[in-house]
């Protein structure tokens, strides 16, 4: 069986790498988060 990979738009704007990444800065994460830190990670389930 042979599964192809599809490139998709990231879903993520940059507003949401920045919320995320402020969100990230005040828990207790132990490192500083940049809104490019902040990646895109594509599951995918196949039945």
């Amino acid at each position: 069986m042979t599964q192809a990979v599809t490139i998709t738009q990231d879903p993520l704007t940059c507003r949401d790498r920045r919320i995320i990444a402020t969100i990230v800065n005040q828990s207790d994460y132990p490192h500083d988060c940049q809104p490019q830190d902040v990646v895109t990670i594509w599951i995918g389930v196949v039945a």
